[in-house]
C-alpha cells in the first residue's frame, strides 16, 4: 500500500499484511544496480520519485532475468520498523527465548 497516512493507522492496525523476506544470489545484485542506475538517469532531478523493489522484480521476471520461489511462514512475525517495535520485540525475546 502506497501513500499511507496517520489517518489510516487504525484501519491498518487490524489488517493482515504481506511480509516478505527476500534472499538473492549475489549475481542478481549487479542486475539490480543496472536497474537502479537506469532509473536514476531517467528520473534525474526528480527528488520525490522512488524506485520500488517489487517493480524491479516484476520487470526482471517478465524478461526472464529472475525466477522467484516462495514459502509460507506460519510463525508469529515480529515487527521492527516502528519506534515502539523495539521495546515490544525486546519484551517478546526476553519472555519467550532463553539466552
Amino acid at each position: 500500500m502506497l501513500n499511507i497516512s496517520y489517518q489510516d493507522a487504525n484501519y491498518l492496525r487490524d489488517s493482515l499484511a504481506n511480509v516478505n523476506f527476500l534472499c538473492f544470489q549475489s549475481e542478481i545484485i549487479n542486475i539490480f544496480k543496472r536497474y537502479v542506475s537506469d532509473f536514476k538517469e531517467k528520473h534525474k532531478g526528480d527528488e520525490k520519485i522512488e524506485i520500488l523493489l517489487p517493480d524491479i522484480l516484476n520487470i526482471m521476471i517478465g524478461k526472464k532475468e529472475l525466477e522467484l520461489h516462495y514459502f509460507e511462514i506460519n510463525n508469529e512475525i515480529m515487527g521492527i520498523t516502528n519506534p515502539q517495535d523495539s521495546s515490544n520485540l525486546k519484551d517478546k525475546l526476553k519472555n519467550n527465548y532463553l539466552f
